[in-house]
């Protein structure tokens, strides 16, 4: 490992420098820069993870697999980065649509919230903001996030889920409008529809919510923030300053409490820097490491299409037969995030990722255009795509969102068809 110690900087570096030129041509903070500095950031974590491990790789840390994952990783960034949001003159919509939009992903919204602050109380008057516990549970028993609510809460949370993008697409237009257009109802509704998505994330023990949704609201608000007023800027760092600060604390809580658990239960020496690096940064050092010396042998029977889709979300196939599909030694790292190209080639190996990620960019190149002016329909859309290379640095992020995949595009649709 020690004579490859400087290659995860070197591979920090091809970020680095990628984020240093296109803000050198955009000279303006957009949705591109914030998408390369994640990158960035993430791959100088695991530049200093990769020399502080926790868990040793199989293989050698090399060069090639680094090239191979900043190549087509940055491939799949490029139909983002050409968007020129910083130079959009305005995001309109029709008015009466987005209303309707807004009063219905708020009462879809209502008793799951409901549900998950009574969740999430309970917890507080029991001494817990998050139960260790209760969450190891959930995994021994195989239940889901959702098993605390009730039938029809439980079925408007999964609608509530597959609405997120559109809710914070929504949230951010709203800043945009006009005082006339911003009604006292409404407001809190989508305060509710927020709310949820936060409190969802706390009670289900997973900071992948809390971060994907944080981070995706900072992408959303680079494509808006140029039509904000200053006072709409200062109400919005005001109340993101909450979130925010509310997130990290909760963050901090559950990974604590998560680390202090696998601390009890393992023999493994690690510190809790360690272990919060490693989930901003290991991905990149599994995928070299691990991840790249899969051979075709080794992905027999393992299709997430079918396994997180067909089966677990949409639930149309019966459980598929459980098989080793890889090495010993792999199989108990599988559970550690491999970057959204090494899911892919987890899955369905090298050449086939390396063919889709060039067939992705090309298609998304043409969907995802240039505009001068742009509907809500258009930013629900760059939204919805951006969300891949953005928190691409750990895994596919529609790979448990599966709901939200399938029925983004039919909201853009059908936005689209009513000119919003």
């Amino acid at each position: 490992m020690n004579s490859f110690e400087w290659l995860p900087y070197l591979y920090a570096s091809f970020w680095c420098i990628a984020l240093f030129y296109y803000y050198k041509k955009c000279k303006a903070i957009n949705g591109g820069v914030i998408i390369l500095g994640v990158w960035a950031i993430s791959a100088l974590a695991g530049a200093w993870y990769e020399n502080n491990l926790i868990f040793e790789h199989i293989h050698s840390i090399t060069l090639v697999p680094y090239v191979y994952l900043f190549f087509f990783s940055l491939l799949l960034c490029i139909p983002v980065l050409r968007l020129r949001t910083d130079k959009v003159i305005n995001i309109t919509s029709n008015e009466s649509i987005v209303n309707i939009c807004i009063f219905m992903v708020g009462v879809i919204s209502l008793l799951p919230f409901v549900e998950n602050l009574i969740h999430f109380l309970t917890g507080l008057s029991n001494g817990s903001v998050f139960d260790i516990d209760a969450f190891n549970s959930k995994y021994d028993d195989e239940l889901d996030d959702t098993y605390f609510m009730s039938n029809l809460g439980n079925k408007l949370e999964q609608i509530a889920d597959s609405l997120r993008l559109l809710i914070l697409v929504l949230l951010f237009y709203y800043f945009k409008r006009d005082r006339n257009y911003r009604q006292g109802i409404l407001s809190i509704l989508l305060f509710i529809a927020v709310a949820n998505i936060l409190l969802m994330g706390i009670n289900s023990g997973s900071r992948n919510v809390l971060f994907t949704y944080i981070i995706t609201s900072v992408y959303i608000y680079y494509l808006f923030s140029k039509f904000y007023s200053s006072k709409i800027k200062k109400k919005i760092r005001k109340i993101g300053f909450v979130f925010l600060s509310s997130s990290i604390v909760l963050f901090a809580i559950i990974s604590f409490s998560r680390f202090s658990d696998i601390s009890l239960s393992s023999a493994e020496s690690r510190t809790l820097t360690q272990w919060v690096v490693s989930y901003a940064g290991e991905s990149h050092g599994i995928f070299n490491g691990d991840t790249w010396h899969l051979k075709n042998n080794d992905l027999k029977n393992n299709d997430f299409i079918k396994n997180f889709y067909l089966y677990k979300t949409f639930h149309v196939i019966n459980k598929p037969k459980e098989v080793l599909s890889y090495p010993a030694p792999f199989l108990y790292k599988n559970v550690q995030f491999p970057t959204v190209i090494g899911t892919y080639c987890t899955n369905y190996g090298k050449y086939f990722t390396g063919v889709a990620s060039i067939i992705v960019c090309f298609l998304f190149s043409i969907i995802l255009r240039n505009k001068p002016i742009y509907r809500l329909s258009d930013i629900l859309l760059i939204t919805y795509y951006a969300k891949i290379p953005l928190l691409g640095f750990s895994i596919f992020c529609y790979m448990y969102d599966g709901w939200q995949l399938l029925i983004t595009p039919i909201v853009v649709i059908i936005l689209k068809i009513l000119k919003t």
